[in-house]
């Protein structure tokens, strides 16, 4: 008899078979658009932008393919978002609503000085991806940091002064007012959650896909490629840093992996985040209050906090959530197929 073989499951009651095959599905992190612009600060570029990665999400569970019962509750999860055909974003994907992660890696910042000549690229696409996981009535959503008030981890890397960690480069083209409604609006949205999920860094792991599968980290089966770990867990960012040095090359292969673990566990990093939420959620509460005067469902021209609208905007409005996007990659992006060697010891 093999051990991993349990032979009583068929005779188990139907509800009990179903929920555990609901517990089996994946919870992934279902990209809108490609990484192109998520990286770790504008001058300290890691990300790396493998297709197999992007890939993985588009995907139905490997669970449809186990038996009749396991495929009608893989389709009764989920469905296939649709994407215009030639469009710059990703090839249709399949995504499961209370499951998964809707993320936007989009970045006006960055968009706008590729496509300042062109008003379809320039315009913001934070009102779509609303209303996308909106209509989809999406559990978890989630944007990149840029999208709301520039984070600046270059300047943490570099060991600079993080005081002005807020005030970037691109900093005024960070903060639109169309962008601001789209947030506005998504507050008063029933049909989205109030904890916005928010990816401060994003790192790449380049290793093997047996090794992916076996720790454990990215899935039961290696099929949730994209992690996001709360910025503040440290003790689950040391376990991915323990995979790093286990799996991959180590330090000389690829130092910035390295520098920014180290980072995440610096009180520099977390006070950085803590500041900057702090500023994004007041932000947020403002977005509110100027999406209500654009709705005309308030007067007053200043913001006013004694205002009886704010007492209720603070209940309702968006809520950030910092997070470390992590990534394994199989090198098959932009890295040449390597042989597993130990990384260093600690």
């Amino acid at each position: 008899m093999n051990d991993q073989t349990f032979h009583y499951f068929p005779k188990l009651p139907a509800e009990i078979r179903i929920t555990i095959w609901k517990l089996c599905l994946p919870n992934r992190v279902v990209e809108y658009d490609g990484p192109w612009f998520l990286h770790d600060g504008f001058r300290a570029r890691q990300m790396c932008y493998s297709k197999s990665t992007i890939d993985r999400h588009c995907r139905i569970p490997t669970l449809a393919s186990v038996n009749y019962e396991a495929r009608q509750v893989t389709l009764r999860c989920g469905q296939l978002l649709q994407r215009p055909p030639k469009s710059a974003w990703l090839d249709s994907t399949w995504i499961q609503p209370r499951h998964d992660v809707l993320h936007l890696n989009w970045v006006r910042c960055c968009w706008a000085a590729l496509f300042t000549a062109d008003h379809h690229f320039s315009a913001g696409i934070i009102g779509p991806f609303i209303a996308k996981a909106s209509s989809l009535r999406m559990q978890k959503v989630s944007v990149t940091a840029h999208a709301i008030t520039p984070f600046r981890l270059d300047t943490l890397v570099d060991g600079y002064d993080s005081s002005g960690i807020n005030e970037g480069t691109f900093g005024e083209l960070a903060t639109h007012p169309e962008d601001f409604y789209d947030f506005g609006d998504a507050a008063f949205n029933n049909d989205l959650p109030k904890e916005l999920y928010v990816a401060m860094a994003a790192v790449s792991l380049h290793v093997r896909e047996d090794a992916a599968c076996k720790s454990g980290l990215f899935g039961l089966l290696g099929d949730e490629p994209v992690q996001m770990v709360d910025a503040n867990n440290i003790v689950r960012l040391g376990k991915f840093e323990e995979f790093f040095h286990r799996h991959t090359t180590g330090e000389s292969k690829e130092p910035k992996v390295w520098t920014l673990f180290e980072l995440f566990k610096t009180s520099k990093f977390q006070d950085a985040v803590r500041n900057w939420k702090k500023l994004a959620d007041r932000l947020l509460l403002e977005d509110f209050w100027y999406w209500a005067q654009y709705c005309e469902l308030i007067s007053d021209d200043e913001l006013d906090e004694s205002h009886p609208f704010m007492h209720e905007a603070r209940n309702i409005t968006l809520r950030t959530r910092p997070q470390v996007m992590i990534r394994y990659c199989t090198n098959q992006c932009y890295m040449k197929e390597s042989q597993e060697r130990p990384g260093p010891s600690f």
